[in-house]
């Protein structure tokens, strides 16, 4: 999460530097910065308004077709067309009139909808079902576009990565693809 929050330049390194594209952070406009990501947590932030209110926190001007791209890029489409008043559904106080999986999806659709070139993703699946997990996990695959960081304490959801950096007490202590980690005689 204090990765996530350096990359997002929520805080500044006390030592070192960050480089985003070859370029150090610090050098770089931060609010054309932040219009380049896209983020997602473990608590979807999702606040009182519709469906539709919640994707446009993401990109305000978004047009009709984002918004049924962003939904259908993060499967979403299927319970919204469900809902009766579809994307002017309610999503209600802190998204309780949605499953945990549901407000985590909204809020990727959010995500989304900017076309980020980088998606952090901080525990994106740690609260879900497997069903849920799993619709968030094809919603990132199809991702090719945009460089994703995923912080995650199971694994399920970093198999795929092309590079997996494991932590302990703040040191890398392995790094690879999954298939190399697991090869690993003792590895963490």
């Amino acid at each position: 999460s204090t990765i996530a929050a350096l990359i997002l330049g929520l805080y500044a390194p006390q030592k070192g530097s960050i480089y985003i594209n070859g370029e150090r952070m610090t050098d770089l406009n931060v609010s054309r910065l932040r219009r380049m990501y896209g983020t997602m947590f473990q608590q979807p932030g999702l606040m009182s308004g519709t469906v539709t209110d919640q994707l446009r926190l993401g990109k305000e001007d978004a047009s009709a077709e984002e918004i049924l791209e962003a939904i259908k890029l993060a499967h979403c489409d299927d319970f919204i067309r469900e809902m009766s008043r579809g994307l002017n559904s309610e999503v209600g106080e802190r998204g309780g009139n949605f499953s945990g999986g549901q407000q985590q999806r909204i809020a990727l659709a959010r995500a989304l909808i900017r076309k980020p070139r980088l998606l952090v993703l901080d525990e994106p699946t740690a609260a879900l079902d497997m069903t849920s997990e799993k619709y968030i996990d094809a919603a990132l695959k199809g991702l090719t576009e945009c460089t994703k960081v995923i912080i995650a304490h199971r694994l399920s959801t970093i198999r795929q990565a092309d590079m997996i950096i494991v932590l302990e007490a703040g040191n890398i202590i392995e790094s690879g693809n999954h298939h190399d980690l697991m090869r690993m005689q003792g590895g963490a």
